[in-house]
Protein backbone atom coordinates (compact mmCIF):
# COMPACT_ATOMS: atom_id res chain seq x y z
CA UNK A 1 0.00 0.00 0.00
CA UNK A 2 1.28 3.47 -0.89
CA UNK A 3 0.54 6.43 1.33
CA UNK A 4 0.49 9.82 -0.33
CA UNK A 5 -0.08 13.23 1.25
CA UNK A 6 -3.67 13.22 2.40
CA UNK A 7 -5.01 10.05 0.82
CA UNK A 8 -4.39 6.32 0.56
CA UNK A 9 -4.06 4.38 -2.67
CA UNK A 10 -4.50 0.62 -2.90
CA UNK A 11 -2.08 0.32 -5.78
CA UNK A 12 -0.23 -2.90 -6.46
CA UNK A 13 2.53 -3.94 -8.79
CA UNK A 14 3.52 -7.08 -10.62
CA UNK A 15 7.02 -7.82 -11.86
CA UNK A 16 8.04 -9.19 -15.22
CA UNK A 17 11.12 -10.41 -17.07
CA UNK A 18 11.64 -10.06 -20.81
CA UNK A 19 14.44 -11.88 -22.62
CA UNK A 20 15.37 -10.73 -26.14
CA UNK A 21 17.80 -12.22 -28.65
CA UNK A 22 19.43 -10.46 -31.56
CA UNK A 23 17.55 -7.14 -31.64
CA UNK A 24 16.45 -4.37 -29.36
CA UNK A 25 13.36 -4.95 -27.25
CA UNK A 26 11.02 -2.57 -29.06
CA UNK A 27 11.84 -4.07 -32.49
CA UNK A 28 11.14 -7.62 -31.31
CA UNK A 29 7.88 -6.56 -29.63
CA UNK A 30 6.75 -4.84 -32.84
CA UNK A 31 7.56 -7.95 -34.89
CA UNK A 32 5.56 -10.15 -32.53
CA UNK A 33 2.62 -7.88 -31.65
CA UNK A 34 2.09 -5.16 -34.21
CA UNK A 35 -0.40 -5.58 -37.05
CA UNK A 36 -0.25 -2.40 -39.18
CA UNK A 37 -3.71 -2.61 -40.75
CA UNK A 38 -5.85 -3.39 -37.76
CA UNK A 39 -8.53 -1.36 -35.98
CA UNK A 40 -6.61 -1.71 -32.71
CA UNK A 41 -3.10 -0.98 -34.03
CA UNK A 42 -3.00 2.26 -31.99
CA UNK A 43 -3.59 0.18 -28.85
CA UNK A 44 -0.88 -2.32 -29.80
CA UNK A 45 1.56 0.61 -30.27
CA UNK A 46 0.62 1.86 -26.79
CA UNK A 47 1.15 -1.63 -25.30
CA UNK A 48 4.59 -1.89 -26.93
CA UNK A 49 5.56 1.59 -25.68
CA UNK A 50 4.30 0.84 -22.15
CA UNK A 51 6.23 -2.44 -21.95
CA UNK A 52 9.37 -0.69 -23.20
CA UNK A 53 9.06 2.07 -20.59
CA UNK A 54 8.21 -0.29 -17.71
CA UNK A 55 11.20 -2.56 -18.33
CA UNK A 56 13.80 0.20 -18.15
CA UNK A 57 14.60 -0.53 -14.49
CA UNK A 58 17.19 -3.26 -15.02
CA UNK A 59 18.86 -4.66 -18.12
CA UNK A 60 21.28 -7.57 -17.86
CA UNK A 61 23.56 -8.79 -20.62
CA UNK A 62 25.63 -11.35 -18.71
CA UNK A 63 25.27 -13.63 -15.73
CA UNK A 64 28.30 -11.99 -14.11
CA UNK A 65 26.78 -8.48 -14.42
CA UNK A 66 23.46 -9.75 -13.09
CA UNK A 67 25.03 -11.37 -10.03
CA UNK A 68 27.11 -8.23 -9.35
CA UNK A 69 23.99 -6.04 -9.47
CA UNK A 70 22.12 -8.46 -7.18
CA UNK A 71 24.96 -8.30 -4.67
CA UNK A 72 25.31 -4.51 -4.90
CA UNK A 73 21.54 -3.85 -4.68
CA UNK A 74 20.98 -6.63 -2.09
CA UNK A 75 18.50 -8.39 -4.40
CA UNK A 76 17.71 -12.07 -4.46
CA UNK A 77 18.75 -13.88 -7.63
CA UNK A 78 16.02 -15.06 -10.01
CA UNK A 79 16.73 -18.42 -11.65
CA UNK A 80 14.63 -17.40 -14.68
CA UNK A 81 16.98 -14.49 -15.37
CA UNK A 82 20.07 -16.68 -14.98
CA UNK A 83 18.61 -19.33 -17.34
CA UNK A 84 17.80 -16.72 -20.00
CA UNK A 85 21.26 -15.14 -19.74
CA UNK A 86 22.88 -18.57 -20.15
CA UNK A 87 20.80 -19.05 -23.34
CA UNK A 88 22.11 -15.79 -24.82
CA UNK A 89 19.18 -13.48 -24.11
CA UNK A 90 19.51 -9.87 -23.00
CA UNK A 91 17.15 -9.66 -20.05
CA UNK A 92 15.05 -6.68 -19.02
CA UNK A 93 13.05 -6.56 -15.82
CA UNK A 94 10.52 -4.13 -14.46
CA UNK A 95 7.02 -3.94 -13.12
CA UNK A 96 3.48 -2.88 -13.99
CA UNK A 97 1.20 -1.08 -11.55
CA UNK A 98 -2.56 -0.90 -11.46
CA UNK A 99 -2.69 2.82 -10.67
CA UNK A 100 -1.04 4.46 -13.67
CA UNK A 101 -2.27 4.37 -17.26
CA UNK A 102 -5.16 2.22 -18.44
CA UNK A 103 -2.76 0.22 -20.64
CA UNK A 104 -0.39 -0.44 -17.74
CA UNK A 105 -3.34 -1.55 -15.59
CA UNK A 106 -4.40 -3.89 -18.40
CA UNK A 107 -0.89 -5.37 -18.52
CA UNK A 108 -0.86 -5.67 -14.73
CA UNK A 109 -4.11 -7.68 -14.83
CA UNK A 110 -3.04 -9.88 -17.76
CA UNK A 111 -1.32 -13.23 -17.49
CA UNK A 112 1.36 -12.49 -20.05
CA UNK A 113 3.70 -15.41 -20.50
CA UNK A 114 5.22 -15.97 -23.91
CA UNK A 115 8.12 -17.99 -25.34
CA UNK A 116 9.64 -17.94 -28.83
CA UNK A 117 13.15 -18.23 -30.26
CA UNK A 118 13.91 -14.54 -29.78
CA UNK A 119 11.46 -13.34 -27.11
CA UNK A 120 10.51 -14.62 -23.66
CA UNK A 121 8.06 -12.82 -21.37
CA UNK A 122 7.56 -14.02 -17.80
CA UNK A 123 5.00 -12.12 -15.75
CA UNK A 124 5.03 -12.64 -11.97
CA UNK A 125 1.74 -11.59 -10.42
CA UNK A 126 1.49 -11.25 -6.73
Amino acid sequence: MKIRNGFISNSSSSSFIIGVKGKDLKSVLKEKLFVPVHPFSFLLEEIIDTISVCCRYYTYSSEKDYKNICKKEDLGEDSNIIDLLKKGYIVHSGYFTNDDSAVESLLYDSDINYVSDDLVIIHHRG
